[in-house]
């Protein structure tokens, strides 16, 4: 922008001027200029570029298509181990071909075995059967629930991760986690062939958790199917108490109601708002499902800082985080970032390695941010010694030390 006192000094001729205009014009053309919290367009470089924002990997990309190829020329025991190694890892990785659309490779490696023939199943079985039953006999002597999480990560279609499956939903049922509680069953209904025999219990348990969330129309489709598994006759409870279902004209969810009654769940109600880590002190709140979206509406971006004047000369940030994610994704599980957003009416409201800001929900506009920023981090960011031009991915200098700690360790806001 040129000011009054800078147009008059270029006054005394329309060839000056015009030089100066063409110049301004070149300068825009060239220069790139950052813009945050801005609506994305979802142009076609956009959309072609959608697979550098999720984690993926050569090397369990090649094992899932190696799995794949050997499984059709029936080489099962060299085939199994390869999809066994993804469901084992410790992170998951979306599919390196973008034919894909954006799908797992662990729910990729649970459709090929969920799709192995007799043979196949019977030498998974044989193969990983006996594990899968030592960790779940493990996990229920020590009431340990991470441990049965695990035995339905890893070994979901043995018996033993059947039954481990089952169990988790029970937990998460009578914690008032129902949409947890269906996500199990319904895994066990519709990949697992170990179930048939305890298909209308988890029927008539899916009905409940259905009814429970206030969806009346899953609620009774469960019923439904209920009604045709068992003939429209009695339906008889595991411990042996029989029941007589509904009328075709009776409503099946007024007959459940009938039968259940209804819980007190003002405790386990979803939140309207995220006002803290997990949504509330017990650390257990439930929100609505929804599937995260391949094609960010917005972003913000929690490292690039407008107010900094050295990013010539200053530290790469984004590239050092990078490094460090990388290094820490090789060397630890289950890395995540610490930062947790707060949700609060209409704004998101967050933490940057600077200070803390607020964003439109909608638009991802900056609505606010504190002025006062992290004296330390700007002190590290001045020091010349912090500038670690060989910098592989472990942690050594101040800064980096204080970027790995503040990304992956420090939940507070």
């Amino acid at each position: 922008m040129v000011s009054y006192s800078q147009q008059a000094r270029f006054t005394g001729s329309r060839h000056h001027l015009f030089s100066l205009l063409v110049i301004v014009l070149v300068h825009c053309m060239i220069t790139a200029v950052p813009c945050f919290a801005q609506t994305l367009r979802k142009t076609d470089s956009d959309l072609s570029d959608l697979h550098n924002l999720f984690p993926t990997s050569r090397l369990y990309s090649k094992s899932f298509n190696t799995a794949v190829k050997l499984i059709r020329e029936k080489k099962y025991s060299a085939g199994i181990p390869e999809l066994q190694a993804i469901l084992e890892a410790p992170e998951d990785y979306v599919s390196s071909e973008k034919d894909r659309n954006f799908l797992s490779l662990k729910r990729l490696a649970e459709q090929a075995i969920a799709e192995l023939p007799e043979e196949g199943r019977r030498f998974y079985s044989l193969q990983y059967g006996p594990a899968a039953e030592q960790l779940f006999k493990q996990a229920t002597a020590q009431d340990d629930i991470a441990l049965l999480q695990e035995v339905v990560r890893r070994y979901f279609f043995t018996k033993a991760g059947a039954e481990a499956a089952e169990a988790l939903g029970a937990y998460y049922f009578e914690r008032g986690d129902f949409r947890a509680a269906i996500q199990q069953w319904e895994s066990l209904g519709n990949q697992h062939n170990l179930t048939k025999s305890k298909e209308l219990n988890l029927t008539f348990k899916q009905s409940v958790a259905w009814y429970h969330l206030g969806n009346l129309g899953k609620c009774r489709q469960a019923l439904m199917q209920l009604a045709r598994l068992t003939s429209g006759k009695t339906f008889e409870f595991p411990n042996g108490t029989k029941v007589t279902l509904f009328f075709k004209e009776e409503n099946p969810v007024d007959w459940l109601t009938g039968l259940v009654g209804s819980l007190d769940l003002s405790a386990a109600q979803e939140q309207k708002n995220w006002t803290m880590y997990r949504g509330s002190p017990s650390r257990l709140s439930s929100a609505a499902f929804a599937v995260p979206s391949a094609k960010p509406v917005w972003r913000f971006s929690t490292i690039h800082d407008p107010a900094r004047t050295d990013h010539a000369q200053g530290p790469r940030l984004e590239e050092m985080l990078q490094k460090l994610g990388k290094h820490r994704r090789e060397h630890q599980e289950g890395v995540l970032p610490a930062a947790s957003p707060l949700v609060i009416n209409d704004k998101v409201i967050f933490r940057t390695h600077r200070n803390l800001k607020a964003v439109s929900l909608a638009t991802g506009e900056l609505k606010w941010e504190t002025s006062i920023s992290n004296a330390l981090y700007q002190e590290l960011l001045k020091d010349p010694q912090n500038r670690d031009e060989e910098f592989l991915g472990p942690p050594r200098t101040p800064l980096e030390n204080f970027l790995a700690q503040r990304a992956w360790q420090d939940y507070t806001i």
